[in-house]
Order: structure tokens, then C-alpha cells, then sequence
């Protein structure tokens, strides 16, 4: 099964480490494992989501079977 995550921060000054650890820790539990991640560092004012677009993209296409996310605000 192909897994995907995507992580979002805001600022530059901040890392993905948490979000994917948190969403690592839940694959595990549930017997997965990602093979493919999508990340950003982009402020919440920004429209533009390339990384979004890119796994929207890959999602319609049958190439994401299943995805994590850390929150629904990300």
C-alpha cells in the first residue's frame, strides 16, 4: 500500500521532527509505513501549496493509497 504524509510548518525557523515523529509513531501502531513524504515551510497566509499540489496530484493519480497528516490545520 502506498502511504504519503504531509507535514506543513510556518516559519523557517521551525522543523518537521515533531509533526513526523507523531505521525511515525501512528503509522507504526497501525502496521504502516510511509513511502512517500510531502513537507513545507510556508506561513498560513500563503495560498500557493506547491507540496499540497504535488500530493493532490499524486492522490488522483492512485499513487497515495492512504494519508497522514499531524492535524487537519496543516
Amino acid at each position: 500500500m502506498n502511504v504519503a504524509a504531509y507535514v506543513r510548518v510556518s516559519s523557517k525557523a521551525q522543523d518537521f521532527g515533531m509533526q513526523r515523529a507523531a505521525i511515525e509513531r501512528a503509522c507504526a501502531a497501525r502496521g504502516d509505513s510511509v513511502t512517500a513524504w510531502y513537507g513545507e515551510k510556508c506561513s498560513g497566509k500563503t495560498i500557493a501549496r506547491p507540496e499540497l499540489d504535488r500530493l493532490r496530484v499524486d492522490a488522483r493519480a492512485g499513487a497515495v493509497q492512504k494519508l497522514y497528516v499531524f492535524r487537519l490545520d496543516r
